[in-house]
């Protein structure tokens, strides 16, 4: 979470759309996915983001990550 808390002094130095993604994936893997996918979501909103790859990326990765968690987990729970 150290991490985190670096981005989120850089974002107060710097506040940009461009600067939430970096944070975002920290707390994916800081925290779950879908913890971030809460952020993305704020950033997405934004006109500057559209162009901008690595938040494509990162919301590709999100949500893949946190699909095959999904899938996992039903299946493990079947085998119970």
């Amino acid at each position: 979470m150290e991490i985190v808390a670096l981005y989120e002094v850089l974002h107060a130095m710097q506040s940009s759309p461009v600067v939430n993604v970096t944070p975002a994936v920290a707390v994916s893997y800081a925290q779950t996915p879908e913890a971030a996918l809460a952020t993305m979501e704020k950033v997405a909103t934004a006109a500057k983001i559209k162009p901008y790859q690595p938040y494509h990326a990162a919301m590709g990765n999100l949500l893949a990550r946190g699909l095959v968690g999904s899938q996992s987990l039903r299946r493990a729970l079947k085998m119970r």
